[in-house]
């Protein structure tokens, strides 16, 4: 699942749990990328069983700012189901505030038409990024109709708010340190959140980036989610942008 920070470089860095996208406000046309990661990771939940899930995405940036796209992944979200996919159009803005702090904000649509059963699990999402300097990223994101299933929880179109913090750190020789912390708010649907990070190196060949990090969730989450879906563990990622 790829979700994107637009930085002022024009660049890409990995961030996992997320996928930050970088995209230079005024830099108009097409873009995309290409990838395939060991786990489909999102906010410490696998979304492809632990096993590899391949990425795609296509953007527009518009002149002004503006951007719509397409993400697609595959997923699997239980031993029982075959692998599918996940679909996110997304429209956003994204500006220059002062030198050096930028914005985003988004919507996004998460779709899984093969959803078994029903498509229970789609929801809507707005979310909103202040970027620092290329090095520091907070985002905050509101939902009005999530869902989550797990032995001691079960609800359908409940709210839900996520803060997330990501920081990049590029070192000597293409390569880079990135971490985040992000707190998943719950409350509506479960009583209660839960607190996913991630810690690791990428490695910037132009067009390909390379990413290697440990994902982690507190106790919250295992205790939240049917077992093996909190995750603790090393994912690889290799991307293609074009």
């Amino acid at each position: 699942m790829i979700v994107r920070v637009m930085r002022k470089g024009g660049r890409c860095v990995l961030l996992p749990a997320a996928l930050a996208c970088a995209g230079p406000a005024g830099a108009q046309g097409w873009g995309g990328s290409l990838g395939v990661s060991s786990d489909n990771v999102y906010r410490g939940q696998t979304q492809s069983h632990n096993e590899p899930s391949g990425q795609a995405d296509l953007h527009y940036y518009g002149r002004s700012g503006w951007f719509a796209g397409l993400s697609a992944s595959s997923i699997k979200r239980s031993p029982y189901d075959s692998t599918s996919a996940e679909f996110e159009p997304y429209l956003g803005w994204q500006w220059q505030l002062t030198d050096p702090w930028s914005a985003r904000v988004a919507a996004v649509h998460h779709d899984y038409p093969w959803n078994n059963p029903g498509r229970r699990y789609n929801y809507d999402e707005l979310t909103g990024t202040v970027g620092y300097a290329d090095r520091a990223f907070l985002t905050v994101a509101a939902s009005p109709d999530v869902s989550i299933d797990g032995p001691y929880a079960s609800a359908t179109g409940r709210a839900a708010l996520v803060y997330e913090l990501a920081l990049h750190q590029p070192l000597q020789h293409a390569l880079s340190v990135n971490a985040g912390v992000g707190y998943y708010d719950l409350r509506w649907a479960a009583g209660t959140g839960y607190v996913y990070w991630n810690a690791g190196l990428g490695w910037d060949l132009g067009r390909v980036q390379l990413d290697l990090s440990y994902l982690g969730t507190d106790g919250v989450a295992r205790h939240l989610f049917y077992s093996g879906v909190a995750v603790n563990r090393l994912v690889a990622t290799a991307l293609w942008h074009f």
